[in-house]
This record gives C-alpha cells, sequence and structure tokens, in this order.
C-alpha cells in the first residue's frame, strides 16, 4: 500500500504519484479543456464535443463528495469516523461509494494474496510517512491487522461493517484516484461526451479519440530522483482504457541514513524493498489498475510479471520498470503499444 498522502495528497511527498504523466492529441476541433485542484493535487480533463458544455462545476461536485467519504484529513469524513471507532460494534455503510471501494478492496487483497491491503494506515503513521502524528511504541493502535479481519455483511437494514480487530484504521489513497477517475467518467459520458481524456494526480482514463482521428497517447517517466525536467521512457496508446501507475523513485523518506519509498509491505509490516521502480497498470477500471499497480510494488518484478501471466481473465496490460546489474530494464504485455514521442 501506498503512504497516506496520495488521498488527498498534499505537495509534500508526491504531487504526482503515478510516475507523471504527460497528454498529446490534436484535430481540427480544438478539444475542451478543464482543469482544477483536487484531493491535494490537479486534475486535467480533455474532451471533444461539438457543444462544449462545461462540466467544471459537476466534476468539482464529485470531487467534493468522494472528499466526504475518504478523506482521512477531513475529521467528519466517512472514514475518519470509522478509524476512530475502536469497537466492533457494526457500523452501517451509508455511503455507496465507501461500499464500492471496500468491495474492488476485498477483491484484489484476495487476488494479490494480501499484497494490496487498505488497512495500512497505521504502518504508514508508525514509519513517518504520513503528516499526521507519527505512531510511537506508546500508541495503543495495533499495526498488526489485515483486511481480513474485516467482515463486509448485509441484512435487512443495509450493508454493515464490522471490526474484528477494534484498532483497524482504513486507507484508501491506493484506489480512491482511481476510483474517482472512473465515476468522473461516467459523468461526463452521461453528458454525452464520448472523446476524453482524464488525470488526476498522474492516473488516466482515456475514451473514443484525439483531435487527430487517433488513440490518446501517454507518456511514462524514466524512474530517475530529482529530475528536474521529465524524461520520457516511452509513450502508449490508451484505447478506450484507464492507465494508473505507481512508483517509488520520487517518493521516499530518509530514516536513519536509509531510504525508505513510499509503498508499505502488509506482510512485512515495513516499506517495499524490491528492484521493481515502476508499475503501470492498464485495464478497463481505473479502481483497479491503480491498485494493481500499488500491489506489484510490494511483490516485486518477478512475482509481478508471474502474475501477469497467470491471470489473463483480469485484461491486464503492464509496463514495469526494474532495476538490475545492468541499469534500468522493462517489462511489457504483448498488446502495448508504444509511440514515438
Amino acid at each position: 500500500m501506498t503512504l497516506e498522502g496520495r488521498y488527498p495528497l498534499s505537495s509534500k511527498f508526491f504531487i504526482f504519484l503515478a510516475i507523471g504523466i504527460f497528454l498529446w492529441g490534436c484535430r481540427t476541433i480544438d478539444p475542451f479543456e478543464i482543469t482544477g485542484s483536487a484531493q491535494g493535487t490537479s486534475y486535467s480533463i480533455k474532451y471533444i464535443d461539438q457543444k462544449n458544455p462545461n462540466l467544471q462545476r459537476g466534476v468539482d461536485s464529485i470531487l467534493n463528495v468522494i472528499d466526504d467519504v475518504f478523506s482521512t484529513y477531513d475529521t467528519a469524513s466517512f472514514i475518519s469516523r470509522f478509524n476512530k471507532a475502536n469497537d466492533t460494534i457494526p457500523i452501517a455503510i451509508t455511503n455507496k461509494h465507501f461500499l464500492k471501494v471496500l468491495s474492488l478492496s476485498k477483491e484484489v487483497y484476495k487476488t494479490t494474496n494480501g499484497a494490496f491491503d487498505p488497512t495500512v494506515y497505521s504502518l504508514v503513521r508508525k514509519w513517518g510517512l504520513s503528516k499526521h502524528k507519527t505512531l510511537t511504541e506508546k500508541d495503543t493502535i495495533s499495526t498488526n491487522v489485515k483486511l481480513d479481519q474485516l467482515n463486509l455483511i448485509r441484512n435487512a437494514d443495509g450493508w454493515f461493517i464490522i471490526k474484528k480487530n477494534p484498532n483497524l484504521q482504513l486507507d484508501f489513497n491506493a484506489i480512491a484516484q482511481g476510483y474517482s477517475i472512473d465515476i468522473i467518467a461516467a459523468y461526463i459520458e452521461s453528458k454525452g461526451v464520448k472523446d476524453y481524456i482524464i488525470e488526476l494526480g498522474g492516473e488516466v482514463k482515456a475514451s473514443g479519440q484525439n483531435q487527430n482521428n487517433t488513440c490518446w497517447k501517454v507518456g511514462i517517466d524514466i524512474p530517475k530522483e530529482n529530475q528536474k525536467k521529465r524524461q520520457l521512457i516511452t509513450a502508449i496508446q490508451l484505447c478506450d482504457k484507464s492507465l494508473a501507475t505507481s512508483g517509488n523513485y520520487r517518493n521516499f523518506i530518509i530514516k536513519n541514513g536509509e531510504k525508505y519509498g513510499h509503498t508499505i509491505n502488509p506482510n512485512t509490516k515495513s516499506p517495499a524493498k524490491n528492484s521493481l521502480l515502476s508499475a503501470s497498470i492498464i485495464m478497463k477500471n481505473c479502481a483497479l489498475a491503480d491498485a494493481y499497480a500499488t500491489a506489484f510494488m510490494v511483490m516485486g518484478i518477478k512475482r509481478s510479471v508471474a502474475f501477469i501471466k497467470a491471470n489473463q481473465l483480469l485484461e491486464m496490460e503492464a509496463y514495469l520498470i526494474y532495476s538490475n546489474k545492468e541499469g534500468i530494464q522493462t517489462f511489457k504485455t504483448k498488446n502495448i503499444k508504444e509511440e514515438e514521442f
């Protein structure tokens, strides 16, 4: 899982967790573009529509609603109130977004054997990877938690969640941005817009065609620390799909002279350490791509490649960047379409 700042983000460790994405495209009709700030980062939406409706207000409204559910900085948000409840009494799920993201998280948790686990919130704080107070040995919040210690039940009164471990706390920052993009895309399409590209904090979803009547093009950075200017390793076509990227090379802390990345390994209870530098995942659903990108940063290059090959029913494409004694190397699935940039 990732360091807590990703949802909502601030300018601290990572303005663009997802390695930085660059967008291209031109048609005789210039795309309508709206931009703004949300979740501690920025968003950009380009869409081609003869009527050019301004969807800014609707988009901002959606992002505000999602903040009210998932923001760990807002003490009144649903997730903050859940995290404060240190008992095993059933808690009613009053928001459809929370229910959906929890269900998706459970799905990825199961398929990755726990590599993706949103119960790492207290671990993030223990390692000092958050602007919230760092946990110490004197704090009573347990860091020995797993998502399977959270039960999701349904009865005649609706959906409820029950903490088996009363100290369990959630942080959906490694999936909520991708989910936000999926919800924004559904809103845009409800307005009759078919050709668009959405970017939020580095995660991207593209539909239809750009101004050149081709698929949208997205660039992926070379994973180097302290870059003053972006350097792309490749550009790929994104056709009616989502792309999410997770990586450690830009976002880390130095502790006792040692560098730690922002991705927490739920199994070792410490920041993940392996040769995988970044994972760019392409799927239809941006929330799932977001979650799997994080899981792969925990799993490392060998386990990630094996997982991708063994789970072709997920319809996942991947561009993985890793290091070995020969330098920076890449792995890509066969349907990745690289472009000149």
